[in-house]
């Protein structure tokens, strides 16, 4: 793996890179070479006390389809995605997706409603699970599915714990039709805390849902091969603290971003060998 590469990753996600460690050594390549695509073309619509480069969106999917179109990028992570996508066998509709959420960040496109909300996240999120099947080798209807829903799940996660975040980028991920069910006219900071009952009301209500979404992502692990599930189900299990921190104070999504430290990390990773042993494929 280059330096480069390895930067990104580490610095884009802790629960991320330290999980990829334990795919076999060819996978984990291509699994870097995925995040530092998906990373670098997140970062430029997530300039967090700065100007978003508008253009600059625009720029890299035509980056992009330059090279589907048989050109050459100027940048190197454009052409090593490519040649990866090409080599493992990603949809061309599942890149195109996750441009489309890209975009929907660019313009602060509200979510209003629950499908509004799954549409974005099956382009950031779920397109991202089904890639990871194909750098493994799984193909198949009920493991693919499962794929999207284990995106699906860490995303929602995501998208609770960075409230505060998200609310100063003016985005609305938490679909309003939800608000509203709680009593609530906006996740902003003042409000949330103003009217503490319905807020925890709502984020433990999301939580459940998430909870659902991950049983069912589950079910898919046991297509995975032992390195990828050791893999997939550490970072699931972080994600789980992640939420369980989060149920106990919603609050706290206010005060601090929930991410667990290097040590939760590896005990975390310890746990998930121990439990995958167990399991029967």
């Amino acid at each position: 793996m280059s330096t480069t590469k390895q930067s990104v990753f580490r610095k884009g996600s802790t629960t991320y890179f330290y999980s990829s460690l334990l795919f076999e050594k060819d996978d984990w390549q291509k699994v870097a070479t995925l995040y530092e695509f998906v990373r670098r073309v997140d970062d430029c619509v997530d300039v967090v006390g700065g100007q978003v480069d508008t253009d600059r969106l625009p720029q890299l999917y035509e980056e992009w389809r330059g090279v589907v179109g048989g050109g050459e990028s100027r940048y190197r992570w454009v052409n090593d995605f490519h040649t990866l996508s090409e080599q493992v066998g990603f949809e061309h509709s599942w890149i195109e997706a996750f441009f489309h959420s890209m975009f929907l960040d660019l313009h602060n496109t509200p979510c209003h409603t629950l499908k509004d909300t799954q549409r974005y996240m099956y382009g950031s999120a779920e397109v991202i699970g089904l890639m990871m099947n194909r750098i493994v080798g799984i193909h198949g209807r009920t493991a693919d599915m499962c794929a999207q829903l284990q995106g699906r799940a860490m995303q929602y996660i995501n998208f609770l714990r960075d409230i505060d975040e998200d609310c100063g980028l003016g985005r609305q991920y938490i679909p309003i039709e939800i608000l509203k069910k709680h009593g609530l006219s906006s996740l902003k900071k003042d409000v949330a805390l103003r009217q503490s009952e319905a807020f925890y009301s709502l984020m433990r209500a999301e939580i459940n849902r998430y909870q659902e979404w991950q049983v069912q992502a589950e079910r898919g692990y046991r297509y995975l091969p032992f390195r990828a599930r050791l893999a997939v189900s550490t970072a699931a299990r972080l994600y789980n603290w992640t939420a369980r921190v989060i149920q106990h104070d919603p609050s706290i999504v206010y005060r601090l971003k929930v991410k667990p430290r290097k040590r939760r990390v590896v005990m975390t990773m310890l746990q998930a060998l121990y439990a995958s042993k167990r399991v029967n494929v």
